[in-house]
């Protein structure tokens, strides 16, 4: 089993990607969507896991949800998304509510430990909690999608003609002790 967590700063998407890609994709959603797909791909790679992955996702109300399932499609059709990512994608993501997969319960714990730690204790310069260390030790992967990661995405759509989302990855698998990896879809 392994986890993937990926975060962005939504003032950060705000002020560098809103309004300089294309409307299909310019969601703070859709980036975190496509990091995780992508991650979760590389990790698969890395960790030579064959086969494909089911998405199941935590419900988020009909508007949200029918824009993943667009975005999925859009991701599965277009010629720029990486070979490597597209054939790691399964069935098109299902939407359940936690309390019926408990997958989805342990990850929304997860997340709000996190948001809380990067939202009310980074800043005060309080180091991460017990669960945070806690979870930085199970197998799967972090990733940091930063400003200079935002620019970069907007900026290869932009001028550069192409889909270019980077992300700054840390990987904690049975192979590999903590690598750090930049992902680029």
């Amino acid at each position: 089993m392994y986890r993937v967590t990926v975060v962005t700063a939504h003032p950060n998407y705000s002020r560098i990607v809103k309004g300089n890609v294309p409307e299909v994709i310019d969601s703070v959603y859709f980036l975190l969507f496509f990091t995780v797909m992508m991650a979760t791909s590389h990790l698969m790679d890395m960790e030579k896991l064959e086969g494909t992955v089911d998405f199941i996702f935590d419900k988020q109300g009909a508007t949200i949800e029918s824009e993943c399932v667009r975005w999925y499609n859009w991701i599965k059709d277009n010629p720029q998304v990486p070979l490597y990512m597209k054939r790691r994608l399964g069935a098109t993501p299902i939407f359940k509510d936690d309390d019926q997969v408990l997958p989805l319960k342990a990850a929304d714990m997860s997340a709000w430990h996190v948001r809380r730690h990067l939202n009310e204790e980074q800043p005060k310069k309080i180091p991460p909690g017990e669960y945070l260390e806690t979870i930085g030790e199970m197998f799967g992967v972090d990733c940091i999608v930063g400003p200079k990661e935002l620019a970069s995405f907007a900026y290869s759509i932009k001028y550069g003609g192409g889909l270019m989302l980077a992300s700054d990855c840390k990987f904690f698998t049975p192979r590999t002790d903590a690598d750090r990896g930049r992902l680029l879809g």
